[in-house]
C-alpha cells in the first residue's frame, strides 16, 4: 500500500474525511479552558477595559493550535487595531440596549478576526 493510500485510510478511519485539519478542536483542551478563565478574570478585574488586549492574546494562542493540511494560521491583529472596533460596538450596544451586538456587533468582531488571519 502506498504512503498516500495509507494516509488517506488513516484520516478516513478517524471520520473526518481526507486531510489533516484541526480547526474545531483548536479551542478545546484544558490549556485553552484555563486561558479563557484567566482572560475572564482579567477582563472583570479591569472592568472590561482589557478586552482588546485579551482578545488578541486569545486569538494568537488559538491560531498556534490550528492546522489545515499541514499549514498553520498566523494572527496578525493588534490590540490597538481592535480597540476602535470594540469601542464602537460597545457604545452602540449600550445605546441600543444590546440590539446592535445581536444584529451587527458580533459580525464586526468576526470580520476583524478574519481580516487578521494569514498563513504562517
Amino acid at each position: 500500500m502506498s504512503e498516500v493510500t495509507q494516509a488517506n485510510q488513516a484520516s478516513t478511519d478517524e471520520g473526518y474525511g481526507t486531510g489533516n485539519w484541526r480547526i474545531l478542536m483548536a479551542s478545546a483542551g484544558i490549556d485553552m479552558f484555563l486561558m479563557r478563565f484567566a482572560i475572564l478574570i482579567v477582563n472583570v478585574c479591569t472592568v472590561f477595559i482589557a478586552v482588546p488586549f485579551t482578545t488578541v492574546f486569545y486569538y494568537n494562542a488559538w491560531c498556534q493550535k490550528v492546522t489545515i493540511e499541514g499549514k498553520n494560521l498566523k494572527f496578525t491583529g493588534t490590540a490597538g487595531g481592535f480597540f476602535m472596533t470594540w469601542l464602537k460596538t460597545l457604545a452602540l450596544s449600550i445605546v441600543t440596549l444590546s440590539l446592535y451586538w445581536w444584529f451587527r456587533g458580533s459580525k464586526n468582531k468576526a470580520r476583524w478576526v478574519d481580516s487578521n488571519l494569514s498563513w504562517a
